[in-house]
């Protein structure tokens, strides 16, 4: 469950701080730009990510024996991503109607004008 993070050198924390930033200086133009064109890894924005959520990411990796994790703001976020990287237009899947009626509403308007 320590994946992700080292103890702080300095406190010895075993937890790493929340990064409360939305943004990220970079120490040039160049570096920017690798990371905004998705050419490097890095912090660039974080609703794209920041330390906080990459160590969650790596946690939850580690836990359930996978490669990565991709955490989302929402479930209806979650469900997004899911679904259209698994689906092409036209695929059909199936679900109950006894899921969240926002859900249902993603699946039948949101994901319906996808194709």
């Amino acid at each position: 469950i320590h994946a992700g993070a080292a103890p702080d050198p300095l406190t010895g924390a075993r937890i790493g701080p929340i990064y409360q930033t939305t943004s990220f200086v970079f120490p040039d133009v160049d570096t920017a730009a690798s990371l905004f064109n998705l050419h490097s890894f890095g912090f660039l924005y974080s609703r794209v990510g920041n330390p906080t959520v990459s160590a969650l990411e790596e946690r939850i990796a580690n836990l359930e024996g996978g490669r990565a994790a991709c955490c989302c703001a929402t479930g209806h976020a979650a469900q997004f991503i899911t679904f259209f990287t698994l689906l092409d237009p036209g695929d059909e899947f199936i679900a109950s109607q006894l899921l969240y009626g926002g859900s249902i509403t993603q699946f039948r308007l949101t994901f319906a004008r996808l194709g």
